[in-house]
């Protein structure tokens, strides 16, 4: 929910808004041969990987739809069980490949594409993305200990502007704290 609303509202539910901005300059490019592109159509599927050095810290699956310009968006946690597995064993062991595989089993769907992001790059893009207000149903104060990847989350109840690195944390504590995956997507 998260991850699909700061999409929603920072571009007033517009995939056109997001993927072509209001401050979109063109470039001086001469002697370009201008080629109508094509078609595109359908659904793809997608898993975006956050890992900090060889651990996961969660897996987004993006589904969008080219037919309807919409798209839907959940978040699995590293410790989702494929198989016996968790998805950060099968990460850390394996490669994204392998995990690309495992959610593809656990689910039956096809994984079109896979995207690996270190979470301070996820954050970094996150952050271009513009400035997002969340509203916050009670206050969080959160500080992990003895993890791989220790994190905090502080944030007071209300609406409130999300950062980059508010945003990471905010759904690993989500996820894998309240587990409140309605938070989470």
């Amino acid at each position: 929910l998260v991850f699909v609303t700061v999409l929603a509202f920072k571009y007033d539910f517009s995939a056109k808004k997001f993927f072509a901005p209001d401050d979109l300059e063109p470039s001086n490019i001469t002697d370009v041969q201008e080629k109508p592109l094509p078609e595109v159509s359908g659904k793809s599927n997608f898993i975006v990987l956050v890992h900090s050095d060889e651990n996961l810290l969660f897996t987004i699956l993006l589904q969008t739809d080219f037919d309807n310009v919409s798209y839907k968006a959940a978040v699995l946690k590293a410790d989702t069980l494929c198989d016996g597995n968790s998805l950060s064993e099968i990460y850390s062991k394996n490669g994204v490949q392998n995990v690309q595989t495992a959610v593809e089993t656990l689910l039956g769907t096809e994984i079109d594409y896979y995207i690996e992001m270190q979470s301070n790059d996820f954050a970094d893009f996150f952050d271009e993305l513009g400035e997002f207000h969340y509203p916050i149903a009670s206050e969080i104060s959160f500080r992990s200990k003895g993890e791989e990847v220790n994190y905090s989350v502080r944030i007071k109840a209300g609406e409130q502007e999300i950062n980059g690195s508010d945003f990471v944390n905010l759904i690993r504590y989500y996820a894998d704290r309240e587990e409140n995956f309605t938070a989470a997507n």
